[in-house]
This record gives structure tokens, sequence and C-alpha cells, in this order.
């Protein structure tokens, strides 16, 4: 890093003593795959979080990450081809959502630093997501399936009701 402390590189090789590496990348991305965060390790991020060092490990909240920053399988596959219709965006106060698959999802709205704001579950047909009007700017709206298998995200931008076109 740039104030003389070592900046640790993920590398695809073994045996990178004295270099400020870990390896191996390839292997870390099969267990990624192989091995996704259980419930155990969420519950230890939660209580990390809230009992000692008030931050998370961002990889157990969200694997998908590992692949969108070192490319590779996923352990959370992306699915374009749902049946659901996100509107509107921009929106204000509220987003709905048509669901047209058959089982209820879940959503979690996302700051764009990375916080789990509001979560939740989206009905079959119809819903409405009431969104707090203290949001502003670019949110993320994640659906998932009940079992975390899949994913879709969406890019949101939240406006005030004072905001003018």
């Amino acid at each position: 890093g740039d104030n003389g402390e070592p900046d640790l590189e993920v590398v695809d090789r073994v045996n990178t003593s004295p270099n400020p590496e870990m390896g191996k990348l390839s292997t870390l991305l099969k267990w990624n795959v192989q091995d996704p965060p259980d419930d155990f390790e969420k519950r230890r991020n939660n209580i990390i979080y809230s009992n000692y060092q008030h931050n998370r490990n961002p990889f157990i909240d969200h694997p998908e990450y590992i692949t969108a920053i070192w490319g590779g399988p996923t352990a959370v596959r992306n699915n374009p081809d749902l049946s659901l219709e996100v509107y509107p965006n921009p929106v204000v106060n509220q987003l709905h959502i048509v669901n047209g698959e058959p089982d209820l999802l879940n959503y979690k709205i996302i700051s764009a630093e990375g916080q789990v704001l509001q979560h939740g579950g989206v009905t079959k047909g119809n819903d409405v997501i009431s969104l707090n009007s203290q949001y502003e700017g670019m949110l993320l709206l994640v659906i998932t399936n009940k079992k975390g298998s899949w994913h879709k995200i969406y890019k949101l931008i939240k406006q005030t009701q004072n905001h003018e076109r």
C-alpha cells in the first residue's frame, strides 16, 4: 500500500514468500463454488459485526462479489431468465415488482456503499416495495430465490419527492 504496509495480492501460484502475495486463486475460486457461506458463517459474520469489530466480511454477505472481482465460476448463479418486471426506474417512494415466477422470492435493497437498507419477500403476482424517503442515489435491488442459489441484480436510481426532472 501507499503507507508502507504490504499490499496483499491474490495470485494463482504458491510459495510466494517473501512477496506480499496469497495463492492459489484458482483453488480459492473452486472453494467459493464448492462451499458457499452457510448459516454458521453468516451468524459468525453477524456476531463479529455486532459484538467485536463492527465490520463485515463482504464475501460472506455477497459470495457473488468473488466472481465479480476475480472471475471464475460463481457460487450464486445469475438468473437473467426470470419472469420479473421491476418499475419505475428512477423510483421515488414505491417500487413495483411483477413476479411471474412460481415461487416466492426474497429481495434486498443495497446502498452504493454495500449496506443492506431493506429486505423482505416478493409475492407471486404484483407486489410493491415502499422505499424509505431518506434513501437517495444509486441502489441495488437483489432478487434471490428462497434457497439463495440464484440471484438477479437491478440497478435503481432513488430520487426524493422534491426532485425535479
